[in-house]
């Protein structure tokens, strides 16, 4: 019986490297994968960044890949978690001219009721 392609999230945590990024998604060529979004930014200890990748599979398969990409010497650490297992949260950052926030009344109360 096949098993149905769920959308995981990868975590992978690397030394600030280059070439590592085209050493991990060619984990994901090799087998087929596509990957459906990748973020990179750096991670809150010095020198090692965070990758953030999506991609629809099955658990054997990235299980397999999750493997493949912490045997790589660069990368520190890799998970794998499906939605039900992660916690997500949006944030907006928003320039106000002050004077502008001053003069309408209303933008400064939502401001503070948020």
């Amino acid at each position: 019986m096949e098993e149905k392609k769920k959308l995981y999230t990868l975590l992978v945590y690397s030394e600030n490297v280059a070439g590592i990024l085209n050493q991990i998604t060619a984990v994901f060529t090799r087998r087929q994968v596509n990957i459906e979004s990748l973020n990179v930014s750096a991670s809150s200890i010095e020198g090692v960044h965070k990758y953030t990748i999506t991609a629809w599979s099955d658990e054997d398969q990235i299980i397999k890949i999750t493997k493949q990409i912490e045997k790589k010497i660069d990368v520190v650490k890799a998970n794998y978690f499906t939605d039900d297992q992660l916690f997500i949260r949006e944030t907006g950052l928003y320039k106000l001219s002050t004077d502008l926030v001053m003069q309408n009344p209303e933008i400064s109360r939502t401001i503070r009721r948020g």
